[in-house]
């Protein structure tokens, strides 16, 4: 299938990194679906003439590593798991492709639209500094003590339209961490449509139409803690469980 992804990923108009925009749509709209990874040459096929696929030292999937934080009690994630409107999540995360480490602050505005806050870093971090607390400070105020959680790992393709603001990344091979435990999920793909509207363009809306995907409000690391973290509540993330294990199993 590998092989077949990047065949099909060849037969795209590529576009670079800094063509593309480092910080593209900085606040958006997010759409999230969880898609079997044999649907992923028919998506891609409905998607060619109007996306470019962006790459990066002659990469076209790049390979992501990501640290996420929390406090001892977990309150990052019971902000999501609760439906708080407006909530963050902090983390480090290191794109294999080009190099680059950055610390970035995660925030949702009034549960519907997303804005992202970044700062580079030298390398993986595992304690967090004062440039960075004053980075998490405009988001969230009221957050202390913040510690490494979960470890996430996928290969993410980014498609990016050539006319619109819009961009799409489709996350396979995601892998969490959590102290001694890890889960892996080979045969599901984490389709995310990232738009300034609130309604992705017509040809992405006609091939999620095409492949009967049902929106799916996936968070890696809420999902990831939920699965892993045994002390956790996790009611609310129950159906997103079966559907990713489901698609998981065919």
């Amino acid at each position: 299938m590998k092989e077949d992804l990047q065949k099909y990923l060849s037969e795209f108009k590529s576009i670079s990194l800094t063509e593309a925009g480092v910080s593209l749509i900085a606040q958006r709209f997010d759409s999230k679906f969880i898609m079997p990874v044999s649907s992923l040459a028919k998506f891609l096929n409905l998607l060619r003439s109007h996306f470019s696929v962006l790459k990066i030292q002659q990469h076209l999937v790049h390979f992501y590593e990501t640290l996420y934080f929390d406090t001892s009690q977990y309150k990052l994630y019971y902000d999501h798991h609760n439906e708080k409107p407006n909530r963050v999540k902090v983390r480090v995360r290191q794109y294999h492709s080009s190099g680059e480490v950055f610390f970035e602050v995660k925030h949702k505005f009034k549960g519907i639209k997303t804005g992202k806050l970044r700062l580079p870093q030298q390398k993986m971090m595992f304690e967090i500094g004062e440039q960075e607390w004053l980075l998490i400070r405009q988001a969230e105020k009221t957050i202390h003590g913040l510690e490494p959680k979960l470890l996430t790992c996928f290969n993410r393709i980014t498609l990016i339209h050539q006319t619109k603001e819009e961009k799409i990344t489709i996350d396979t091979d995601l892998r969490f961490r959590l102290s001694d435990q890890e889960l892996a999920f080979n045969n599901c793909a984490i389709l995310e449509i990232k738009t300034e509207t609130s309604r992705p363009s017509e040809k992405v809306h006609e091939a999620i139409h095409a492949l009967m995907l049902r929106q799916s409000p996936f968070s890696k690391y809420a999902i990831g803690v939920a699965l892993l973290e045994k002390s956790v509540r996790a009611n609310l993330f129950k159906p997103i469980i079966l559907q990713l294990k489901k698609t998981e199993h065919g």
